[in-house]
């Protein structure tokens, strides 16, 4: 899957598609245990284009904190929230809450492993539809776990990104008998238009 990130949104402004902040949350804060993650998103037409990553390990007072906090920072339309252990108990605490700024969230249920989910939405990732930012401070340990992934020890990362790109994928295809297919390509490191099938793709994210 070859995709090369770009800092800027050709042809696109800021105010179009729709925020999206996909969470994979975990139960225990120990240095052994699993991360917190969200994966914040602007969506355009088929087009996703990751703003931030949040990783952390936290209770869950801090957790639902955190989440009202990233929620209104990036003005998230959609919250997306896997509907187990305290992800359930952050679904709830929201919905309790009407916090202002935040979205009613949505409960995501997983309905394969992580491995089949992942090759599930690898497709995406291969057609030119994912874009990253130039540089950004989470950057390097996002693209380091997908390419590991499923070997990596951690795997919180590939799991909020695959929630996020079989939502998305759902959406569109709810949405596309409203309108046409956009074009799929993606952006070199020259900065030059490359079409989907310029390049054969590697393994399951590689080429990030």
């Amino acid at each position: 899957m070859k995709i090369t990130g770009t800092g800027t949104d050709e042809g696109n402004s800021q105010s179009q598609g729709q925020i999206v902040q996909s969470w994979d949350t975990a139960i225990k804060t120990g240095g052994a245990n699993d991360y917190s993650v969200c994966i914040t998103a602007r969506i355009w037409r088929k087009d996703i284009h990751i703003i931030d990553v949040w990783r952390g390990r936290v209770e869950f007072p801090a957790l639902l904190r955190k989440t009202v906090e990233l929620a209104r920072i990036h003005e998230a339309k959609t919250l997306l929230i896997e509907d187990k252990a305290s992800g359930s108990q952050l679904i709830q605490s929201i919905r309790a809450g009407s916090e202002r700024g935040v979205p009613n969230p949505i409960a995501r249920t997983p309905e394969a492993d992580k491995f089949t989910r992942a090759a599930g939405v690898s497709s995406m990732v291969e057609a030119g539809q994912l874009f990253l930012p130039e540089e950004a401070h989470w950057l390097a340990g996002f693209k380091k776990e997908l390419l590991a992934f499923p070997s990596s020890r951690h795997d919180d990362q590939v799991d909020a990104f695959s929630q996020l790109l079989e939502w998305s994928r759902t959406a569109w295809k709810r949405r596309s008998c409203l309108g046409g297919t956009p074009i799929l390509f993606w952006i070199d490191g020259n900065g030059e238009s490359r079409h989907s099938g310029d390049d054969k793709p590697g393994g399951l994210f590689s080429g990030l």
